[in-house]
């Protein structure tokens, strides 16, 4: 099950993780899919989820640091 926190930024609308599988979904504006980031500590998501900069933190500590992998829905 994905636990989904809503943060809309200018680039993001929602984030989520899946605790079985160590995968954290970002939902971008504009995009149709959610992407999905394989991988990914808990304590990464909950400190990317609690940031006051929410895209500097994307930025800094998971884009282009943890692969993406689109699986389909088995997560939803």
């Amino acid at each position: 099950m994905v636990e989904w926190v809503t943060v809309k930024t200018s680039r993001i609308n929602r984030i989520g993780y899946c605790r079985e599988v160590k995968t954290m979904f970002v939902d971008f504006l504009g995009s149709e899919i959610d992407t999905p980031f394989i991988n990914v500590p808990e304590n990464i998501f909950k400190s990317f989820s609690k940031s006051n900069t929410i895209n500097k933190y994307f930025k800094e500590h998971i884009d282009g640091k943890f692969k993406v992998e689109y699986v389909g829905s088995a997560y939803e």
